[in-house]
């Protein structure tokens, strides 16, 4: 019998399938939480280079962008700048992030920001702006998303 907070598929990171089941989470999420926040916001954009050409673009670039206002959702297969938060990253880089599951322990996440702070010193990823820690904004969807990424 599998353990409750084991995934059940499991995905490549990155991948159509990945995308496809995060805007679920995603979906879920937002109009789980906008019962109880009916000013839930967020917006999210990440970008992965140098990804394996199976999964990229032309340019070997993977991205998706979210924008939540209540319980509507507006998830995109695409880059953009009007978000609150955005993720540049190295493809290989970010991978051992995207995985990294906190288990909502805190001293796994404090783990998981280190990594992400090295990551960074590194030169492999880079953040504009912040994520949003108010009363509004959505919880972490990170830890459902790194349980169904292989």
């Amino acid at each position: 019998m599998r353990n409750a907070n084991e995934a059940f598929v499991k995905y490549s990171f990155a991948s159509p399938g990945w995308l496809a089941a995060i805007h679920g989470i995603i979906v879920e999420r937002a109009a789980w939480e906008s019962k109880t926040k009916p000013n839930l916001h967020m917006s999210i954009c990440e970008v992965f280079y140098n990804a394996p050409p199976h999964l990229s673009d032309k340019d070997g670039k993977i991205a998706w962008s979210c924008v939540i206002a209540g319980g509507k959702v507006d998830f995109q297969l695409r880059e953009r700048d009007d978000v609150r938060f955005k993720v540049l990253g190295d493809y290989e880089a970010i991978v051992p992030l995207g995985r990294f599951d906190t288990k909502g322990d805190p001293a796994r996440a404090a783990e998981l920001a280190a990594l992400g702070a090295a990551t960074r010193a590194a030169g492999k990823l880079r953040t504009i702006g912040q994520r949003p820690d108010d009363a509004d904004a959505m919880t972490s969807v990170h830890d459902a998303i790194a349980r169904l990424t292989a």
